[in-house]
C-alpha cells in the first residue's frame, strides 16, 4: 500500500556488529504484531537470515519468531519499528531492501486473511 515508506529515510544507524533502521507499517490501520507474517532483508545484496533479525516495537525488542504469538502488542501506523540487522562491517552507505508481509485479519479472502507484501529498496547513509 505504501512501499516507499517501509524504510524511513535518514534512520540508518551503526551499532556494534550491526546496523539498524526504522521501518513503517505498510498499511493504513494499526495491526497486532501477530499480523506480521514475514520480514525479508537484503543488505548490500546479501540476504539476511530471518533468525538474525530483531524488531523493536514500543521500545521492546522481538525476534521475528516471537511475532506470531504477539496478539497483545500493536504496531501503530504513526510509529516506526527499529529493525536490527547484523553486519560484518559498517560502512558510510548501505543498500537496503526490506519487505514486510502482512496478514490482514479483518479482510477475509476465500476464508483466509488478506495477505500483502510490500518491498522497499533504498541506499542510505549512516546517520551521524
Amino acid at each position: 500500500m505504501f512501499p516507499e515508506r517501509v524504510i524511513a529515510d535518514g534512520t540508518l544507524r551503526a551499532e556494534p556488529g550491526a546496523v539498524s533502521v526504522e521501518i513503517r507499517l505498510p498499511w493504513y490501520r494499526a495491526l497486532p504484531l501477530s499480523s506480521v507474517s514475514a520480514v525479508d532483508v537484503t543488505l548490500n545484496g546479501t540476504p539476511i537470515a530471518a533468525d538474525d533479525l530483531e524488531l523493536t516495537v514500543n521500545d521492546v525488542p522481538y525476534l521475528l519468531s516471537e511475532l506470531p504469538a504477539r496478539h497483545d502488542v500493536w504496531w501503530y501506523v504513526t510509529d516506526s519499528a527499529r529493525l536490527r540487522i547484523p553486519a560484518a562491517s559498517v560502512e558510510d552507505e548501505h543498500t537496503l531492501s526490506v519487505s514486510v508481509a502482512l496478514l490482514i485479519p479483518y479482510l477475509p479472502v476465500e476464508g483466509a486473511p488478506l495477505s500483502i507484501v510490500e518491498r522497499c529498496t533504498k541506499t542510505l547513509e549512516v546517520a551521524a
